[in-house]
């Protein structure tokens, strides 16, 4: 009796605690929710633990976004991307068809903030075949819904951004994503944080084979940031610009955007990076050799120096391998410096470094510095070549030192016009060395005038198929030059050809702004060629980009060697006219090839 009481009173507290538990239990019903597997598989146990459900401004809801208050969301943190604080909808929602939007981005956008729209507009192109977009001066038309990305003069962007201004001061990382009215929101109040936005977007919403997002969405992102306020030598960070030289490299550049996406997501403040033409101002990061008194250093090979004078911070090194290890140990103290949720960086910072390569993950693994009495031929092969040019005359090239010669640490390559013919030159390293995968980068100024062409390029070793990839070309505008992807074939069906720039087919080219030529001062032109992409840069700036990690993609993959040439009078641009001026000089201070560690090869012979 006693035994079977006991077995009665023990299946009844097990059944009241199994009662007890799924009364506490939260059910969340995936069907309903547009969060992202791996969004949700990281959504913590208890949410109250998470920020921003409290930290919303309290005059959130007279913003006019529908069902914007936090109850109606829930928030989860994703590992995956270093992302917190999001908001989402809960409750399940009609989808939106976005496909037949059209796209409106702001005036007037800074270079990095116009390269992120548009890339971001031709990844929805490509991928959804939506053509239409344009600035904000185009009248929105009636009973047409448009996506709104950056802080256009729409009233839905305008709300957003005040939004995101009234809730806190140290706003850089943050961004917000919604449907309001239809109308699809992407603001931010900087560049980085709209970069930040337009890649969620497209990583995180962009998924399905359709364009579609809940008419409930609202994501407000708000970054953990690590210090409520900064300071470096006693100055508010918001007060520092950086200043870096006008024909910047890549390798130290990108060590550039990292520092200030660090300072974005540690403190909330974006610093500006301006050129070293603009006038100096009283607080500034001077990087690498500029024209700024303080960048004077001296300093031995391979090393660097991080030194604070007068208010200003001077990062520096004798190499731009060198200058990058400065910047990226510079950004290493922002994570340092932080006492009681202050960052700051005492005054009186002075300190050198050595080993920059080991600091770095790209490494200089080829040059040509073009300082030698003449041209190394063993490194260098002039071609020999004849094709028709305008007027029936035809361009020369040849092994002569008279078209492609050293003089005072430059390579030149000469263009000349005799008569009705032409000569200039072509350079390349198809019988010394091949490369693949790194980032190749030369500093050059360019020639002047139509019916010239100038380019930096390589070729694969020639097989049945084989790529090319024009890192420059500029075809006889002066202030204006194009990047280019190409593959070609040979079967037994024939030749073919094609053009490959659909990643950012609206960015093939890049034209200097306020009346400039690239035959005013030298410039970096260089391609960062990885597994998954080839991206391309005129100093330090990436302005087109084109995906190789797809299908059918090999004949980028394979070693290829560097090509230096110029064509004069060539049919397939303009014809010299009266103004072009002779001769026409190609001027290389150097060319130079990076490569990470143990990624691609390098075959020197």
């Amino acid at each position: 009796m006693k035994t079977k009481l006991f077995r009665s009173i023990t299946l009844l507290l097990v059944l009241l605690l199994f009662l007890a538990s799924c009364s506490r239990r939260t059910v969340y019903d995936d069907t309903s929710s547009s969060v992202d597997s791996d969004v949700e598989s990281s959504m913590p146990d208890d949410t109250s633990d998470t920020e921003d459900t409290t930290d919303l401004p309290e005059d959130f809801e007279d913003t006019d976004f529908e069902d914007a208050d936090s109850d109606d969301s829930y928030f989860a943190d994703d590992d995956s991307d270093d992302r917190q604080d999001e908001t989402e909808p809960a409750e399940e929602a009609e989808p939106i068809d976005f496909s037949y939007y059209p796209i409106v981005y702001p005036q007037n956008l800074s270079e990095p903030a116009t390269y992120s729209v548009q890339r971001f507009v031709t990844r929805l192109n490509y991928k959804y075949a939506m053509l239409d977009a344009c600035d904000d001066k185009q009248a929105k038309q009636a009973d047409q819904c448009e996506l709104l990305v950056g802080n256009t003069n729409r009233p839905e962007s305008k709300a957003a951004y005040e939004m995101l201004t009234k809730n806190r001061k140290n706003n850089a990382a943050d961004y917000i994503i919604l449907v309001q009215n239809e109308n699809i929101v992407i603001n931010a109040v900087s560049d980085y944080a709209l970069e930040q936005a337009v890649t969620y977007f497209y990583n995180h919403i962009c998924t399905g084979e359709y364009a579609e997002i809940p008419s409930n969405y609202k994501l407000f992102h708000k970054a953990k940031l690590s210090a409520d306020s900064g300071k470096i030598a006693g100055v508010n960070l918001g007060e520092y610009v950086i200043v870096a030289p006008k024909d910047k490299s890549f390798i130290y550049s990108k060590e550039i955007d990292n520092l200030v996406a660090t300072v974005c997501e540690t403190v909330g403040v974006e610093i500006p990076v301006v050129c070293e033409t603009q006038k100096a101002q009283r607080y500034e990061i001077v990087v690498g050799k500029t024209t700024r008194e303080v960048s004077n250093l001296k300093l031995s090979a391979n090393t660097y120096a991080v030194k604070e004078n007068n208010k200003k911070i001077v990062l520096l090194g004798d190499s731009d391998i060198a200058t990058a290890a400065a910047v990226k140990d510079f950004a290493g103290l922002v994570g340092k410096s932080i006492s009681k949720r202050v960052l700051n960086i005492n005054a009186g910072l002075n300190f050198t470094g050595n080993d920059a390569a080991g600091k770095t993950d790209y490494r200089l693994t080829w040059s040509d510095e073009f300082n030698d009495a003449k041209l190394n031929t063993a490194t260098w092969r002039r071609h020999v070549e004849e094709a028709s040019a305008h007027d029936g005359g035809k361009m020369y090239r040849d092994e002569s030192e008279a078209n492609s010669y050293l003089e005072n640490g430059n390579l030149v390559l000469k263009g000349e016009k005799d008569g009705n013919n032409f000569r200039s030159a072509k350079v390349s390293t198809s019988n010394s060395m091949n490369f693949q995968y790194g980032y190749f980068e030369i500093r050059a100024k360019l020639p002047k005038g139509k019916g010239i062409w100038p380019s930096f390029w390589s070729n694969t070793i020639f097989t049945q198929a084989y790529s090319e990839i024009d890192v420059l070309e500029m075809f006889g505008s002066s202030n204006n030059i194009h990047s280019t992807v190409h593959r070609w074939w040979m079967m037994d069906a024939g030749a073919g050809h094609e053009q490959m720039m659909n990643y950012v087919p609206a960015q093939r080219d890049y034209t200097l702004k306020n009346g400039e030529l690239f035959n005013d001062a030298y410039h970096t032109f260089g391609c960062e060629w990885t597994e998954d992409y080839m991206a391309f840069y005129l100093d330090g700036f990436k302005y087109t980009e084109i995906d190789i990690a797809a299908e059918n993609m090999d004949v980028f993959h394979q070693p290829s060697y560097l090509i230096i040439s110029m064509g004069v009078g060539l049919l397939d641009i303009d014809p010299p006219d009266e103004n072009t001026p002779w001769p026409a000089l190609y001027q290389i201070d150097y060319c130079r090839l990076y490569q990470k560690p143990n990624v691609g090869s390098l075959t020197v012979r």
